[in-house]
């Protein structure tokens, strides 16, 4: 490829490279300046990276793994907390080996890796991975200064207050047939001043700040009023809806949802409710309590997150789920790592044995999907499907979707 041929091809995407070696930080300075990169920067170490990164905002960050001082894991953090916007592409002349761990470390922070290169990188790969970034992001001149956002406690309880916190559906389908079969309630959080906030931010603040019954409260109010209106058009689509870990420890919470369950005008087995494995991991007997009187009252029950944690096979068979949710993690990673590949496949066996129903999150490709269903997953939760939809918009998008089996896409 030509520097003509490149020229403005990428014109709109901000890199910045990092790497220890002069020469070879050089060379890819000028490999993106042929590809038609408009505004690229460089740095010598992690610790440069990091003074360029508060300056700035980049589309991509190229960085090496091995460096003096700040090495390449140690800035993925970096990235992962100040630019979580920023695509990574990881170079190094390391063991492969680790190189693929260093791509699982960035995945697993929620980091877009477009893929991994071993030097020397040439130009036609870099292409190929810099090909792969979403359409461009506008960035912020370089004297923009990243602050984190100023959201505290009294500013959640007021928006708990204001109704400030709404619901979106992301829905699921079953892998042999396309039909839709569920959708999973996900807290969202707009700011009159800073528009949306990061979800898992706003809930690690109520967790922080003993706001989270009330931010839990909020969320199943809402569910069952959705349920509700389901209900009542006769749409056959089962929600689901997280539970703060918190709600495990109180044991008079069974009571409490089948009393709101029932003003709302809801059957509990409408409603399938989600614990993470972390939720499950204190005292074992008052959540086995809760969770088998849960199940007691109709209500369903799903093991979210389920790889991530440390929950014992023992404990796992013990408690009364009806589902489980394989992690996205190991969904993105499966189709080009072998281990990711083997974690779901056991996952979905056990699943299996213990008569579980299962549901894949985070599936965003073809290959992905493809492979769920030759593991033996039930069903599937992601882009591939839908992006998560307002409350109103989904019966319209589910109704025909559900008899014929149209969910293969969105």
């Amino acid at each position: 490829m030509s520097d003509r041929e490149g020229a403005g091809v990428h014109a709109d995407v901000s890199v910045l490279v990092v790497d220890d070696d002069d020469f070879v930080r050089s060379t890819l300075l000028r490999q993106l300046a042929t590809l038609g990169v408009a505004r690229s920067a460089g740095a010598a170490s992690g610790e440069q990276a990091r003074a360029l990164l508060a300056q700035a905002t980049y589309d991509i960050v190229i960085t090496d793994l091995q460096m003096p001082g700040e090495d390449g894991l140690q800035l993925l953090r970096s990235v992962a907390e100040n630019q979580p916007q920023a695509a990574v592409i990881l170079i190094s002349g390391v063991d492969p080996r680790l190189l693929r761990a260093a791509d699982d470390v960035a995945r697993l922070r929620g980091i877009h890796v477009l893929g991994s290169l071993t030097k020397p990188v040439s130009t036609i790969d870099l292409r190929t991975l810099i090909d792969g970034i979403d359409t461009p992001r506008a960035t912020k001149p370089a004297s923009a200064i990243i602050a984190p956002l100023p959201i505290d406690a009294e500013r959640l309880r007021k928006a708990l207050e204001d109704n400030q916190i709404t619901i979106a559906l992301q829905p699921q389908a079953l892998i042999k047939d396309g039909r839709i079969c569920g959708a999973e309630a996900l807290a969202r959080w707009t700011d009159p001043e800073f528009g949306p906030i990061p979800t898992q931010d706003f809930i690690e603040l109520a967790e922080q700040s003993d706001l989270i019954e009330l931010l839990t409260d909020s969320v199943v109010k809402q569910s069952f009023a959705i349920a509700a209106d389901w209900a009542q058009i006769g749409l056959p689509v089962r929600l689901s809806i997280n539970l703060s870990p918190a709600t495990l420890y109180a044991l008079d919470a069974p009571e409490k949802l089948l009393s709101q369950a029932h003003a709302a005008g809801v059957s509990p087995d409408q409603i399938t409710l989600e614990v993470t494995e972390r939720g499950i991991s204190g005292d074992a007997t008052d959540i086995l309590e809760v969770l088998a009187r849960l199940r007691l009252l109709g209500f369903r029950l799903a093991l979210d997150d389920f790889g991530t944690g440390f929950s014992s096979l023992e404990r796992l068979n013990r408690m009364p789920f009806t589902e489980l949710k394989l992690d996205r993690s190991f969904v993105i990673m499966a189709p080009t790592d072998a281990k990711a590949r083997s974690i779901l496949h056991s996952s979905l066996v056990l699943a299996r044995d213990l008569g579980l129903f299962t549901v894949a999150e985070g599936v965003e490709t073809a290959e992905q999907l493809a492979l769920l269903r030759d593991l033996g997953c039930d069903a599937i939760q992601g882009y591939w499907l839908s992006p998560a939809m307002p409350p109103s918009a989904l019966p319209a998008w589910a109704s025909p979707r559900i008899d014929s089996g149209l969910a293969t896409r969105k």
